[in-house]
């Protein structure tokens, strides 16, 4: 089964013709829907697919559900390791809520130096913060 999933995947990138968005979504798809590959970490499944690492981390996240709470790995010494990610997928999302309650109590700057200085205040604000003032 090994050499007729993965070999498609890794070989058809270098068979003359470019490979488009779709045909990389395929491969990658392929490998992540499987119950053993799917844990494998995004680097090796990229390797096997020739692809770029965040191209399999933004199909990992639109495929897998939440709940996956472990990933397999590689270690350095070569070793196969199970990783529990539930706290970090909880820390993430922590994270996010913290950031976005950060972001809405934040005072809009720009607002007030126009309030303060009047109509060209907002250009003032732009150039002062290193952007064209005719934005």
């Amino acid at each position: 089964m090994f050499g007729t999933q993965i070999a498609p995947a890794r070989f058809n990138a270098a068979h003359g013709l470019r490979r488009n968005n779709a045909d990389k979504r395929r491969a990658v798809e392929v490998l992540l829907r499987d119950e053993e590959w799917g844990k494998w970490s995004n680097s090796e499944i990229a390797r096997r697919c020739s692809v770029s690492d965040e191209f399999v981390r933004q199909e990992r996240s639109h495929l897998q559900p939440l709940e996956v709470s472990e990933r397999q790995y590689t270690t350095k010494h070569g070793t196969t390791a199970t990783m529990d990610t539930r706290k970090i997928r909880e820390a993430s999302k922590k994270r996010a809520a913290t950031l976005k309650a950060q972001k809405q109590a934040r005072p809009n700057y720009q607002n007030l130096w126009t309030q303060l200085h009047g109509r060209g205040g907002a250009a003032i604000w732009r150039f002062r913060q290193g952007q064209s003032p005719t934005m």
